[in-house]
C-alpha cells in the first residue's frame, strides 16, 4: 500500500492495521517530517589568476551552521565546504581557467544530500513468541535536501608585450638629463 501525502515539518502518526490468518495486528507508524532550508550560491574572483571563490549560506529560517556542502563543477566532485557561523556561509576557492585560450563555461552546483533518517521500532510478541512490530518511528531529524546552481564563463586574460625600442644607455642617458 502506497500513500502519498505533502506535508509540512512537523510529526504525524499513521495507523497500520494488517489482518492476517485470523490475527489482528495494529501498528502505529510516526514520522517526523524534516524541515525545508535553501542553499544561496555565489562566485566571486580570488586573489589570482583564473581562481574563483565559491560561496554561499544554507538558511532554512536562520543559517545552518556545520553542514556539509558539496560543490561540484561540470558534474565533477571539486570538494566539500562546512557551514559556519549564524548565517550558515561557506566558501571554497578553485581554479578555473580558459581550456584552450578561449572563453569556456563552467556549471557551478553546490548541493546539501540531506540529513540521515532514522528508523525506530518497537516489537512485541504473541503467545506462541512471533515478534511483531507496534510501533515504527521514522524520524528525518534536520533538513531536507537541497542544491543551488549557476554558470560562470571564464575569459582568456590577454597579455600585452612592451618592447623596449631605446638601449639601456639611451634610457640612462635620458633620465641623468631629465634630473
Amino acid at each position: 500500500m502506497e500513500h502519498h501525502y505533502s506535508l509540512i515539518s512537523g510529526f504525524y502518526t499513521f495507523l497500520v492495521n494488517v489482518s492476517y490468518a485470523k490475527v489482528v495486528m495494529v501498528s502505529p507508524v510516526t514520522i517526523k517530517v524534516s524541515e525545508s532550508a535553501k542553499l544561496v550560491l555565489g562566485i566571486g574572483k580570488g586573489e589570482s589568476n583564473n581562481e574563483y571563490v565559491v560561496n554561499g549560506m544554507f538558511l532554512s529560517v536562520l543559517g545552518i551552521p556545520d553542514k556539509q556542502i558539496k560543490i561540484f563543477v561540470n558534474d565533477n566532485l571539486a570538494g566539500t565546504a562546512t557551514t559556519y557561523g549564524i548565517f550558515g556561509r561557506f566558501n571554497m576557492t578553485l581554479k578555473m581557467p580558459p581550456v584552450d585560450n578561449k572563453p569556456t563555461l563552467y556549471d557551478v552546483r553546490a548541493v546539501f544530500e540531506g540529513d540521515n533518517p532514522r528508523n525506530v521500532t518497537s516489537y512485541l510478541y504473541t503467545p506462541n513468541g512471533t515478534q511483531y512490530a507496534v510501533c515504527t518511528t521514522l524520524q528525518y531529524f534536520g533538513y531536507k535536501p537541497a542544491s543551488n546552481c549557476t554558470w560562470l564563463t571564464v575569459e582568456p586574460q590577454s597579455i600585452q608585450v612592451m618592447q623596449q625600442r631605446k638601449t639601456p644607455e639611451q634610457l640612462q642617458e635620458e633620465e641623468t638629463l631629465i634630473h
